[in-house]
């Protein structure tokens, strides 16, 4: 069975992958931490490619195929739609998705990364991250422009990886991001996740990472932007939405965030205590007359000194 095999796999940093990030996305991916959270399985089995995100194999190499287990869905893409689905069919740019996934599983060495915590999603389906010769397939997904960044179940954690490949697709206009109508279709969707590409030929996105000392938040109204402030204070509120308050080093300037209990949970804000460098980022919205962040996503840079 699937968990009886990945315990046994070494698990080793590729020199392959690590250039790969170096000369692509410029930083480096991984710490020990995401490598912790996943166990590995090598894939030397066939795979079948059903479109961008999804492919099935006999991942348990019992020599049948147990559906939905044996059915892979990637992390964090989500390619267009191949298949009539409640989602828009999108063979343009979807055939294109199942075309790359399908060149870059040929003939390579292959290794699936299953997430421990979660293995599965909502259909059953194995969940995982994509390696084919050292390179990281969903990433490489997200930066060719075939799929957005999706954040709707987890978040990575390479997520500035992540965040920049997005970005740098968007402003270079591959895939999805090329002509005006199927950006501004994928652009509602992502409002709908609370985020946008971090690119500055986004009209979206507010550009930069802003000090709380500084950032004049009503003009960025209606952008998503990157604030780094010092925690004041978290608030319960009910249904588990959290304030975030915020401020600076050099004055008594408050910056609020509202973080709403799916985004909470996903980044661990119930940890975060007060003096802690923090850096958020999410939509500048108006609530009764006030700005203040929608908040997507958000880390700690430094703990507390106290």
């Amino acid at each position: 069975m699937l968990h009886r095999l990945v315990w046994a796999i070494p698990r080793k940093r590729g020199a392959g992958w690590v250039r790969f990030l170096v000369t692509t996305l410029g930083c480096m991916l991984a710490a020990a931490s995401a490598w912790a959270s996943f166990t590995r399985v090598s894939l030397d089995v066939p795979i079948r490619v059903v479109d961008g995100d999804t492919f099935e194999a006999d991942l348990d190499g019992d020599g049948r195929m147990d559906f939905p287990r044996e059915r892979v869905r990637l992390l964090y893409v989500d390619t267009p739609e191949t298949f009539e689905s409640k989602k828009r069919l999108d063979l343009e740019h979807g055939l294109p998705a199942k075309a790359f996934m399908m060149a870059a599983v040929l003939g390579a060495a292959i290794v699936l990364e299953v997430p421990r915590a979660k293995p599965t999603g909502y259909y059953g389906r194995t969940l995982g991250v994509l390696w084919v010769d050292g390179r990281n397939v969903n990433l490489a997904l997200i930066r060719q422009g075939h799929s957005y960044f999706d954040t709707r179940f987890s978040f990575p954690e390479e997520y500035e990886a992540y965040a920049l490949a997005e970005g740098l697709a968007f402003s270079e206009r591959k895939g999805i991001w090329r002509e005006p109508a199927s950006m501004d279709r994928y652009l509602r969707r992502l409002r709908k996740e609370r985020k946008t590409p971090r690119s500055d030929a986004n009209p979206l996105y507010g550009g930069g990472i802003y000090a709380v000392d500084s950032f004049d938040p009503q003009s960025r109204m209606g952008t998503y932007v990157r604030v780094r402030g010092q925690l004041r204070t978290v608030k319960y509120l009910r249904k588990g939405v959290r304030i975030i308050e915020l401020t600076g080093k050099r004055s008594l300037r408050v910056f609020r965030a509202v973080a709403f209990p799916r985004s909470a949970a996903k980044i661990g804000v119930e940890r975060w205590t007060p003096g802690a460098q923090v850096l958020i980022e999410g939509f500048i919205k108006s609530y009764r007359d006030r700005p203040e962040m929608e908040l997507h996503f958000g880390i700690v840079e430094s703990p507390s000194s106290e």
